[in-house]
C-alpha cells in the first residue's frame, strides 16, 4: 500500500512539472551570473546565491523576472523586473 501511495506522488510530481519551463545551465549563463555577482559586490550590496541564479537566467534568455521581491534585485539594468512592489 506504501509503495503504490509513493509512485502515486511520484506520478503527481511529474504531471505538475510539465507546467513549467527548465532552463539548463550553460556557459552564456555562467558568465552571466559572474557579471551580475560582480556588478552587485561592486555596489556594495552582495546577491543571494539563488537570486544570481535566477537573474542570470533571465538576463540570458531576456525574459522578464516576475518577482515580489524586487528589491533583492535592485541594480541590475540588464533585468526587466515586474513586480507590484514597484
Amino acid at each position: 500500500m506504501k509503495k503504490r501511495r509513493g509512485q502515486q506522488k511520484r506520478n503527481q510530481q511529474e504531471m505538475e512539472l510539465r507546467n513549467f519551463v527548465l532552463i539548463p545551465c550553460d556557459h552564456e549563463i555562467a558568465r552571466c551570473y559572474g557579471k551580475l555577482v560582480a556588478v552587485r559586490y561592486r555596489m556594495e550590496y552582495p546577491i543571494s546565491l539563488n537570486e544570481s541564479w535566477i537573474a542570470a537566467c533571465e538576463v540570458r534568455y531576456g525574459i522578464p523576472l516576475v518577482t515580489h521581491n524586487a528589491g533583492g534585485f535592485a541594480g541590475i539594468s540588464v533585468l526587466e523586473i515586474i513586480s507590484e512592489t514597484i
